[in-house]
């Protein structure tokens, strides 16, 4: 109960804790962020039943418009009215509006926040973002966030799991955790120290930002053992990367062409904003249509290997603009579209899609000063990171060694993680446009049991291609 009650002055979330839908405020953000636990509530089946959307599932009491779904894999669907706005009542469901009562007249979608929200412009700016949450830590007291991160630090083992199965099984969260995946002890893979929020904030940033290991790690905020290495994979050049972000921010960057970093790729995904020219300008020239064909087939994917649901229909939205992955070889190679152009169709020929292709003799030149230059060409990335230097002596004296300088290692990881080792299909990302909405619903896998769920405005979102088909 103490971490609720100290959690309670802190109000950086919002949860809800009764799960009929009732409105009790801990945190308040517009995002949600809750264990992946099910919980029965009688309700018809429907996607938005899963608990980790808390009270938006019974906002919608009384709507009558569709909503749109974009699960944690990336599919968009439809969610018929009578799945979430007509559905069985509960004494305590409703929007708690007075303390006592709950409304269950119509809402509007997207459903009312009473939370502020970040503007477009600061999720842009990264600078002001950093000051908005310097000054919520800075309204906290550092004794108290230090005495609560030693209380649960210092808890038993048995005690720990009494409060962490409440939401999940203990078991599954240990081996979530865990740097081998096996259930072992929270004490060793898990740890807070909440005062370092208070800590970072006090500091003078000028115009930096904190670096990945103040973060992330034995001297960061958290702890976790599953992700220790991340430092060391790619904590240096995510450094490089902000501090890139920031220059251009502050106009201390030339006027030479903008460099792609992994920051402004995590910024377009996270944003639902396009990253390069887009599916329009491509459609301009032949060369770049056959690039970027994802932007112009037409999917055949039916998912009829998906669970189906009265009142839910997935569905393929339009392409505006696409990411892939490329490779600095003896020539530019890139991700192909599964789709080619032949003749005036657009077909699947074979498994080429499955394997680096060279650009082609006229469009070399260009493609390869883009690589050189700033990284990449329109919307390919380099993921070779052909152009990462070493940094500092440090870097300089391991590449002497490995022959590879921490940066680029480190950039092949990153990488790594958005354009999948594995599976070469999973190297290109696609901007889908919902059409007739300005609103929808986004369920978010962080890792292993760890779910985010919220209201996103606008209409697109970045999800894989192959997921469609495309």
């Amino acid at each position: 109960m103490l971490f609720l009650l100290v959690f309670q002055k802190i109000k950086l979330k919002k949860l809800s804790l009764a799960p009929w839908g009732g409105a009790k405020s801990i945190f308040s953000s517009n995002n949600k962020l809750f264990f992946n636990k099910q919980v029965s509530r009688g309700k018809r089946e429907g996607s938005l039943n899963k608990y980790y959307f808390g009270e938006w599932s019974s906002q919608s009491e009384g709507g009558n418009n569709l909503v749109y779904l974009v699960d944690k894999d990336g599919l968009v669907k439809k969610i018929d009215p009578k799945l979430h706005g007509q559905k069985k009542r509960y004494l305590k469901d409703g929007i708690l509006i007075d303390g006592d009562n709950s409304w269950f007249g119509p809402r509007s979608i997207p459903f009312t926040k009473r939370t502020e929200e970040f503007t477009s412009e600061e999720i842009h700016n990264l600078l002001a973002t950093w000051n908005r949450i310097k000054r919520s830590f800075l309204a906290l007291e550092e004794e108290e966030l230090k005495s609560l991160s030693d209380w649960f630090n210092n808890l038993r083992e048995e005690d720990k799991c009494e409060i962490i199965d409440v939401v999940i099984d203990c078991d599954k969260f240990k081996s979530s955790i865990s740097l081998t995946g096996s259930a072992t002890s929270i004490g060793s893979n898990f740890k807070i120290h909440f005062d370092n929020l208070h800590k970072l904030a006090s500091k003078r940033w000028d115009s930096r930002l904190p670096k990945f290991a103040e973060l992330i790690g034995y001297r960061g905020i958290i702890y976790i053992s599953k992700l220790q290495g991340f430092e060391d994979k790619f904590g240096n050049i995510l450094d490089i990367w902000l501090q890139e972000e920031v220059n251009k921010e502050l106009k201390k960057v030339s006027n030479e062409l903008e460099k792609i970093n992994g920051i402004q790729f995590i910024r377009s995904l996270v944003t639902g904003k396009k990253f390069a020219d887009g599916c329009e300008k491509y459609s301009e020239n032949e060369e770049h249509k056959k690039i970027f064909g994802e932007c112009f087939a037409t999917s055949s994917e039916d998912f009829s290997s998906y669970k189906k649901i009265s009142g839910e229909r997935n569905f393929v939205p339009k392409v505006i603009d696409v990411i892939k992955a490329g490779q600095m070889l003896k020539d530019p190679m890139y991700a192909p579209p599964k789709y080619s152009l032949v003749g005036d169709k657009w077909i699947v020929t074979g498994e080429d899609y499955k394997k680096w292709k060279a650009v082609t003799p006229e469009m070399r030149q260009e493609v390869v000063k883009g690589y050189e230059d700033v990284g990449g060409w329109k919307g390919i990335i380099d993921a070779s990171c052909s152009r990462v230097t070493a940094s500092g002596w440090w870097s300089s004296f391991i590449s002497l060694i490995s022959k590879t300088p921490l940066e680029k290692m480190g950039c092949w990881e990153f990488y790594n993680l958005f354009f999948s080792k594995e599976r070469f299909e999973d190297k290109r990302w696609c901007l889908f446009q919902i059409p007739e909405t300005s609103s929808f619903v986004k369920e978010t896998n962080i890792f292993g049991p760890f779910y985010l769920s919220n209201w996103n405005k606008g209409n697109q979102f970045w999800a894989k291609c192959d997921l469609y088909g495309l």
